[in-house]
Protein backbone atom coordinates (compact mmCIF):
# COMPACT_ATOMS: atom_id res chain seq x y z
CA UNK A 1 0.00 0.00 0.00
CA UNK A 2 3.01 2.06 0.95
CA UNK A 3 4.43 1.91 -2.56
CA UNK A 4 1.86 2.40 -4.27
CA UNK A 5 1.11 5.59 -2.71
CA UNK A 6 5.00 6.85 -2.96
CA UNK A 7 5.51 5.74 -6.65
CA UNK A 8 2.21 5.95 -8.00
CA UNK A 9 0.69 8.08 -5.62
CA UNK A 10 -2.60 6.17 -4.81
CA UNK A 11 -3.39 7.39 -1.41
CA UNK A 12 -6.78 5.05 -0.64
CA UNK A 13 -6.41 4.21 3.31
CA UNK A 14 -3.33 6.53 3.11
CA UNK A 15 -3.88 9.71 5.80
CA UNK A 16 -0.53 11.94 5.94
CA UNK A 17 -0.55 13.22 9.74
CA UNK A 18 2.68 14.83 9.78
CA UNK A 19 5.55 16.57 7.78
CA UNK A 20 8.74 17.87 8.57
CA UNK A 21 9.70 19.17 5.19
CA UNK A 22 13.83 20.24 6.19
CA UNK A 23 14.50 16.93 7.46
CA UNK A 24 12.12 14.94 4.87
CA UNK A 25 10.07 13.02 7.21
CA UNK A 26 6.46 12.21 7.19
CA UNK A 27 4.09 10.23 9.17
CA UNK A 28 1.37 8.73 7.96
CA UNK A 29 -1.47 6.40 8.86
CA UNK A 30 -2.49 3.39 7.06
CA UNK A 31 -5.88 1.51 7.12
CA UNK A 32 -6.14 -1.86 5.98
CA UNK A 33 -9.08 -3.25 5.32
CA UNK A 34 -10.11 -7.66 4.82
CA UNK A 35 -12.98 -8.98 5.51
CA UNK A 36 -12.40 -9.51 8.84
CA UNK A 37 -12.17 -5.52 9.59
CA UNK A 38 -9.48 -2.46 9.21
CA UNK A 39 -6.75 -2.44 10.70
CA UNK A 40 -4.85 0.58 11.79
CA UNK A 41 -0.90 1.11 11.08
CA UNK A 42 1.74 3.96 11.64
CA UNK A 43 4.44 4.56 8.94
CA UNK A 44 7.39 6.62 9.45
CA UNK A 45 9.00 8.24 6.48
CA UNK A 46 12.91 9.05 6.20
CA UNK A 47 15.17 10.37 3.44
CA UNK A 48 18.86 10.41 4.52
CA UNK A 49 21.19 12.94 3.62
CA UNK A 50 24.06 11.56 1.95
CA UNK A 51 26.44 11.46 5.42
CA UNK A 52 24.00 9.21 6.88
CA UNK A 53 23.46 6.96 3.86
CA UNK A 54 26.43 4.55 5.08
CA UNK A 55 25.34 4.39 8.47
CA UNK A 56 21.69 3.34 8.05
CA UNK A 57 23.15 0.50 5.76
CA UNK A 58 26.22 -0.46 8.39
CA UNK A 59 23.56 0.38 11.30
CA UNK A 60 26.65 2.57 12.84
CA UNK A 61 25.91 5.16 15.11
CA UNK A 62 28.46 8.03 15.54
CA UNK A 63 29.27 11.80 14.40
CA UNK A 64 30.78 10.55 11.34
CA UNK A 65 27.49 8.70 9.71
CA UNK A 66 25.45 10.30 11.82
CA UNK A 67 22.95 8.83 14.98
CA UNK A 68 19.78 9.05 14.22
CA UNK A 69 18.71 7.28 10.64
CA UNK A 70 15.94 4.88 10.53
CA UNK A 71 17.95 1.90 11.26
CA UNK A 72 19.20 3.36 14.87
CA UNK A 73 16.09 4.38 15.35
CA UNK A 74 14.62 0.83 13.96
CA UNK A 75 17.13 -0.94 16.96
CA UNK A 76 15.88 1.50 19.37
CA UNK A 77 12.05 0.57 18.97
CA UNK A 78 12.94 -3.00 19.41
CA UNK A 79 14.65 -2.60 22.10
CA UNK A 80 12.67 -0.30 23.87
CA UNK A 81 9.57 -3.01 23.42
CA UNK A 82 11.39 -6.15 24.28
CA UNK A 83 13.04 -4.40 27.39
CA UNK A 84 9.88 -2.48 28.98
CA UNK A 85 6.22 -1.95 28.49
CA UNK A 86 6.29 1.57 27.20
CA UNK A 87 7.40 0.89 23.77
CA UNK A 88 5.63 0.79 20.23
CA UNK A 89 6.12 -2.40 18.42
CA UNK A 90 7.61 -2.46 15.18
CA UNK A 91 5.66 -4.56 12.18
CA UNK A 92 8.08 -4.01 9.26
CA UNK A 93 10.94 -1.90 8.18
CA UNK A 94 11.81 -1.06 4.49
CA UNK A 95 14.40 0.65 3.02
CA UNK A 96 14.91 2.26 -1.12
CA UNK A 97 18.91 1.80 -2.48
CA UNK A 98 20.14 3.67 -4.78
CA UNK A 99 24.03 2.76 -5.64
CA UNK A 100 24.07 0.30 -3.12
CA UNK A 101 23.19 2.43 -0.29
CA UNK A 102 19.53 3.38 1.31
CA UNK A 103 18.36 6.69 0.78
CA UNK A 104 14.83 5.74 2.40
CA UNK A 105 13.89 4.46 5.31
CA UNK A 106 10.72 3.40 6.33
CA UNK A 107 9.34 2.58 9.88
CA UNK A 108 6.04 0.31 10.06
CA UNK A 109 4.17 0.27 13.61
CA UNK A 110 1.18 0.35 15.75
CA UNK A 111 -1.03 2.41 15.07
CA UNK A 112 -2.06 4.09 19.08
CA UNK A 113 -6.05 4.84 18.86
CA UNK A 114 -7.49 7.66 20.69
CA UNK A 115 -3.62 7.40 22.51
CA UNK A 116 -2.92 11.74 23.35
CA UNK A 117 0.71 13.42 23.99
CA UNK A 118 1.27 14.14 28.05
CA UNK A 119 1.25 17.98 27.46
CA UNK A 120 -2.66 17.46 25.90
CA UNK A 121 -3.78 15.18 29.13
CA UNK A 122 -1.73 17.37 31.52
CA UNK A 123 -3.54 20.48 30.06
CA UNK A 124 -7.11 19.15 30.04
CA UNK A 125 -6.44 17.48 33.92
CA UNK A 126 -6.50 20.16 35.93
CA UNK A 127 -7.33 19.06 39.47
CA UNK A 128 -4.16 17.72 40.93
CA UNK A 129 -5.15 14.54 41.88
CA UNK A 130 -5.29 13.80 38.11
CA UNK A 131 -1.98 15.38 37.61
CA UNK A 132 -0.65 13.53 40.72
CA UNK A 133 -1.56 9.90 38.50
CA UNK A 134 -0.11 11.38 35.54
CA UNK A 135 3.48 12.42 36.88
CA UNK A 136 3.28 8.88 39.05
CA UNK A 137 3.10 6.73 35.46
CA UNK A 138 5.77 9.19 34.35
CA UNK A 139 8.02 7.91 37.61
CA UNK A 140 6.79 4.34 36.62
CA UNK A 141 8.06 4.69 32.79
CA UNK A 142 11.78 6.51 34.17
CA UNK A 143 11.90 3.53 36.79
CA UNK A 144 11.79 0.84 33.90
CA UNK A 145 14.29 3.20 31.65
CA UNK A 146 16.33 3.04 34.67
CA UNK A 147 16.58 -0.58 35.53
CA UNK A 148 17.02 -1.49 31.40
CA UNK A 149 20.11 1.51 31.19
CA UNK A 150 17.79 3.45 28.25
CA UNK A 151 18.67 6.80 27.42
CA UNK A 152 15.97 8.58 25.79
CA UNK A 153 17.73 11.98 24.17
CA UNK A 154 14.23 13.35 23.29
CA UNK A 155 12.17 12.92 25.96
CA UNK A 156 9.59 15.17 26.26
CA UNK A 157 5.89 15.87 26.86
CA UNK A 158 5.18 15.78 23.00
CA UNK A 159 6.91 12.11 22.30
CA UNK A 160 5.23 10.53 25.49
CA UNK A 161 1.88 9.15 24.79
CA UNK A 162 -0.97 8.74 27.13
CA UNK A 163 -3.51 6.05 26.91
CA UNK A 164 -7.37 6.76 27.23
CA UNK A 165 -7.64 3.01 29.29
CA UNK A 166 -6.18 4.70 33.29
CA UNK A 167 -4.69 1.32 33.96
CA UNK A 168 -2.32 1.48 30.89
CA UNK A 169 1.43 2.46 31.27
CA UNK A 170 2.87 5.20 29.11
CA UNK A 171 4.55 5.02 25.90
CA UNK A 172 7.68 6.40 24.38
CA UNK A 173 7.93 7.35 20.84
CA UNK A 174 10.09 9.34 18.07
CA UNK A 175 13.37 6.97 19.69
CA UNK A 176 15.95 7.87 17.17
CA UNK A 177 18.14 9.57 19.54
CA UNK A 178 18.77 6.81 22.67
CA UNK A 179 21.96 5.74 24.14
CA UNK A 180 22.57 2.63 26.80
CA UNK A 181 26.01 4.38 28.01
CA UNK A 182 24.94 6.56 30.34
CA UNK A 183 25.11 6.89 33.93
CA UNK A 184 21.98 5.81 35.98
CA UNK A 185 22.05 9.36 38.14
CA UNK A 186 22.67 11.30 35.13
CA UNK A 187 20.31 9.59 32.53
CA UNK A 188 17.34 10.77 35.41
CA UNK A 189 18.15 13.36 35.74
CA UNK A 190 18.28 14.49 32.10
CA UNK A 191 15.43 12.52 31.53
CA UNK A 192 12.92 14.04 34.68
CA UNK A 193 14.99 17.95 33.92
CA UNK A 194 14.22 18.01 30.00
CA UNK A 195 10.84 16.95 30.43
CA UNK A 196 9.79 18.91 33.17
CA UNK A 197 11.43 21.89 32.11
CA UNK A 198 9.20 21.57 28.62
CA UNK A 199 6.18 20.93 30.94
CA UNK A 200 6.57 24.08 32.55
CA UNK A 201 6.64 26.01 29.68
CA UNK A 202 10.05 26.37 28.85
CA UNK A 203 10.08 29.39 29.63
CA UNK A 204 13.26 31.60 30.56
CA UNK A 205 10.99 31.98 33.85
CA UNK A 206 8.84 29.19 34.39
CA UNK A 207 5.76 29.53 36.34
CA UNK A 208 6.25 25.84 37.89
CA UNK A 209 3.03 23.34 37.35
CA UNK A 210 5.34 21.04 38.52
CA UNK A 211 7.01 22.32 41.37
CA UNK A 212 11.24 22.60 42.20
CA UNK A 213 10.32 20.39 45.72
CA UNK A 214 8.13 17.88 43.46
CA UNK A 215 10.71 17.65 40.79
CA UNK A 216 13.24 16.96 43.78
CA UNK A 217 11.07 14.45 45.56
CA UNK A 218 10.63 12.27 42.27
CA UNK A 219 13.94 12.56 41.79
CA UNK A 220 15.01 10.98 45.00
CA UNK A 221 12.26 8.56 44.66
CA UNK A 222 14.21 7.02 41.34
CA UNK A 223 18.02 7.22 41.78
CA UNK A 224 18.17 8.36 45.72
CA UNK A 225 20.37 5.57 46.43
CA UNK A 226 22.84 5.61 43.42
CA UNK A 227 26.22 7.10 43.42
CA UNK A 228 26.95 10.75 42.87
CA UNK A 229 23.06 11.44 43.52
CA UNK A 230 24.07 14.85 45.02
CA UNK A 231 25.57 15.69 41.82
CA UNK A 232 22.97 14.56 39.82
CA UNK A 233 20.33 16.42 41.67
CA UNK A 234 22.39 19.52 41.03
CA UNK A 235 21.75 18.70 37.00
CA UNK A 236 18.53 18.78 37.46
CA UNK A 237 18.26 21.95 39.36
CA UNK A 238 19.88 23.20 36.74
CA UNK A 239 17.97 21.76 33.38
CA UNK A 240 14.53 22.65 35.19
CA UNK A 241 15.98 26.07 34.57
CA UNK A 242 17.90 25.98 31.33
CA UNK A 243 16.95 24.66 27.23
CA UNK A 244 19.04 21.85 26.44
CA UNK A 245 18.11 22.46 22.63
CA UNK A 246 21.17 22.52 19.76
CA UNK A 247 23.60 23.75 19.95
CA UNK A 248 23.80 22.16 23.56
CA UNK A 249 24.63 18.64 23.36
CA UNK A 250 22.27 16.20 25.58
CA UNK A 251 24.27 13.03 24.25
CA UNK A 252 27.40 14.53 25.14
CA UNK A 253 26.07 15.59 28.74
CA UNK A 254 24.73 11.72 29.93
CA UNK A 255 28.68 10.83 28.74
CA UNK A 256 30.08 12.26 31.51
CA UNK A 257 29.92 10.21 34.93
CA UNK A 258 28.88 12.11 37.64
CA UNK A 259 32.19 12.26 39.47
CA UNK A 260 33.73 14.27 36.79
CA UNK A 261 30.63 16.17 35.59
CA UNK A 262 31.50 20.23 36.67
CA UNK A 263 28.01 22.28 37.33
CA UNK A 264 29.50 25.43 37.89
CA UNK A 265 31.12 25.34 33.92
CA UNK A 266 28.13 23.77 32.92
CA UNK A 267 25.46 26.41 34.63
CA UNK A 268 27.82 29.20 32.36
CA UNK A 269 27.46 27.50 29.03
CA UNK A 270 23.63 26.88 29.47
CA UNK A 271 23.24 30.60 30.61
CA UNK A 272 25.03 31.75 27.64
CA UNK A 273 23.45 29.79 25.19
CA UNK A 274 19.97 30.82 26.66
CA UNK A 275 20.72 34.41 26.39
CA UNK A 276 21.49 33.90 23.15
CA UNK A 277 19.03 31.87 21.73
CA UNK A 278 16.21 34.35 23.91
CA UNK A 279 18.47 37.48 23.13
CA UNK A 280 18.11 38.69 26.83
CA UNK A 281 20.70 39.69 28.79
CA UNK A 282 18.94 38.92 32.13
CA UNK A 283 20.06 35.66 33.18
CA UNK A 284 22.46 35.01 35.55
CA UNK A 285 23.69 31.78 36.61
Amino acid sequence: MLDRFLWKKEADGITLLSEKALKARRAYRLALSDCSGTSLYFAKQMALVSRKRLGGLLGGSNLLVGFNHGTAELAHNLALHERTIHGVQTFAFGEYFRYGLPVQQILLQEYLTDWQPFDAVWRESGDAASREVLLRKLADMLEAFRDARIQHLDLHPCNVLVSPVPEAPLRAIDCGKMSAQADPAISAALHLGVFLYELNGKCIEPQFEVSTQNAQRLFRDLVGNEPGFATAEGLLLLLLRYSTKRPFSRRQLVRHRHDALNLVALEKRLCKLTKGRYGVASIDP
